[in-house]
C-alpha cells in the first residue's frame, strides 16, 4: 500500500490545505508571474523565481513522489 499517499489523504481531511496544494499553487503563482506577467513586463520576470524555489523546497519536505513530478514541471518552466 502507498503510504504516502495514505498520509496526504489524512493531511488534506484536517487541514486547511494539503502541503502538496500548497507547492502546486506557488508553481502556478510563479508560471503567472514569468509567462503572464514577464511577456509583458520583462523586468518582472526576476520574481517568479522565488515562489518557484519555494514550491521545491515544499514539495520535496512533503512528498518525495509527487516532488519529482513538480521537479519535471519546474524544469520546463525554468527554461
Amino acid at each position: 500500500m502507498d503510504t504516502d499517499h495514505a498520509d496526504t489523504a489524512n493531511d488534506a481531511r484536517h487541514g486547511l490545505m494539503s502541503w502538496e496544494a500548497a507547492a502546486a499553487a506557488l508553481l502556478a503563482l510563479s508560471a503567472v508571474v514569468l509567462f503572464g506577467l514577464g511577456t509583458t513586463f520583462p523586468q518582472v520576470r526576476a520574481f517568479g523565481y522565488g515562489p518557484m524555489l519555494l514550491a521545491l523546497v515544499v514539495a520535496w519536505s512533503a512528498n518525495r513522489r509527487f516532488a519529482r513530478d513538480l521537479s519535471i514541471i519546474t524544469g520546463c518552466l525554468g527554461d
